[in-house]
């Protein structure tokens, strides 16, 4: 920092962790600024847009202005960075940190910034974590805390404050980037000299490529407590990764019946990491036997269209089950679809769904089983004893049901039996 401020306190805090889940690499290079270059000799611990000690990490001002600049510093015995006291020896993911000033009272700002390691996939919902703390003054006393901290991500180059200034980017020589952060501490909230994880998830525009941390409110918006007229923050352990991201996107699975027999189709919108499908078959809706498996497109952003013929459908309705494979082993399966070939008759399901009761409205002889199944296969009601007597026309009484999606089995001796999706709502 080129601005000479007042340093330095007395405290003692818990390290904070990432609330970030753990998928797939750390989108953030250099997440912990332990990897630093040539200019790290303790001469010049300042990160410009041009020259910077810490690998993958700049910040926003260029080494001929006057501006002001972020810092790197230590908890060791190198020389590379500024040291810290005791008072403010906390936080630290390994000996080394990023300080930077987040609020001056003449709108003075200081902020980093990073390539990330990919750009991000549109639609995709990222989470990003980073753990922050506010320095103290020497003799432990509290300077200015604020709520000023977030992190922005972009699709264009570099920031230059000093170039790019003038425009709609900045507020001002040296100031407030005019920008949105995805993620920031929430208003109000000041951060102390307690360890404190800033995270939060967003849905990407498509294209960021760039990190940018730093205060992105002005003054008036931002939250102040404790005395002074300028707030400096410790930056650690920063993390990006993508939330949960599902190894396909099922647009479609379909199933008709064509020529006596069952044809298959789906359609994915993308695949990652995708192994193989395999494809199952019921004529029951419980036990299900293999039908084929065929290979996925392993990593794939657009559309791919599968089909599969099964030349011996069950008589009556058929289940078809789907299901993807991944190259770890893990398994997601999808709904089921089902297909009626052939001339089976099948008793009217009405009303679909049912709020108090459902009927049954067709040929009943020989049915001597009508139960109801949760969706997980677990027997729930067992209205056999109803069908005693009943030839065309049932009515079944549901009320005390939980409110769900179950299959409704109807039975006889010498035929398959048939599977109703019901839906009991309230």
């Amino acid at each position: 920092m080129k601005t000479s401020y007042l340093l330095l306190v007395l405290l003692v805090s818990a390290k904070a962790l990432s609330q970030c889940p753990v998928y797939g690499p750390n989108l953030i290079p250099n997440p912990s600024f332990e990897l630093t270059n040539a200019f790290c000799t303790g001469t010049d611990n300042q990160l410009y847009v041009d020259q910077s000690p810490v690998q993958n990490w700049i910040g926003t001002d260029p080494l001929s202005s006057g501006g002001s600049t972020p810092d790197i510093t230590r908890n060791d015995a190198t020389v590379c960075g500024s040291i810290v006291n005791a008072a403010n020896n906390t936080c630290f993911t390994g000996t080394k940190k990023l300080g930077l000033f987040v609020y001056t009272s003449s709108s003075g700002r200081e902020y980093i910034q990073a390539q990330l390691t990919s750009n991000l996939v549109a639609g995709r919902t990222y989470c990003f974590s980073m753990d922050v703390r506010s320095r103290y003054g020497a003799a432990g006393n509290v300077l200015l805390n604020t709520d000023g901290i977030g992190a922005h991500f972009r699709n264009s180059g570099a920031i230059n404050i000093q170039t790019m200034n003038g425009g709609n980017q900045f507020l001002g020589p040296g100031s407030t980037i005019n920008a949105t952060p995805q993620v920031q501490q929430p208003a109000g909230i000041v951060i102390t000299n307690a360890c404190t994880t800033v995270t939060g998830t967003f849905v990407a525009a498509g294209g960021e490529s760039r990190i940018v941390i730093g205060n992105f409110r002005n003054n008036a918006s931002t939250t102040l407590s404790g005395a002074g007229s300028s707030a400096y923050m410790y930056v650690d352990n920063l993390t990006l990764y993508e939330v949960n991201p599902l190894p396909i996107e099922l647009l479609s699975f379909n199933a008709t019946c064509a020529e006596e027999k069952v044809q298959l189709v789906w359609t994915t919108e993308s695949e990652r990491d995708n192994d193989f499908f395999t494809i199952e078959k019921s004529c029951d809706g419980f036990s299900f036997e293999k039908v084929a498996t065929i290979p996925g497109a392993g990593n794939s952003s657009v559309t791919q269209h599968y089909s599969l013929p099964d030349p011996q459908p069950c008589h009556g309705t058929g289940y078809y089950r789907l299901s993807q494979t991944d190259y770890n082993g893990n398994r997601e399966v999808f709904d089921l679809v089902t297909v009626s070939c052939g001339n089976a008759t099948e008793a009217l399901l009405y009303p679909n769904p049912a709020s108090t009761s459902f009927s049954l409205m067709g040929n009943l002889n020989a049915k001597d089983q009508l139960q109801l199944f949760s969706s997980n296969g677990e027997l729930v009601r067992d209205f056999s004893n109803q069908l005693e007597g009943a030839k065309t026309m049932l009515t079944v009484d549901v009320r005390g049901i939980s409110p769900g999606v179950y299959l409704l089995r109807l039975a006889g001796e010498g035929s398959d039996p048939i599977i109703y999706k019901l839906a009991i709502q309230q």
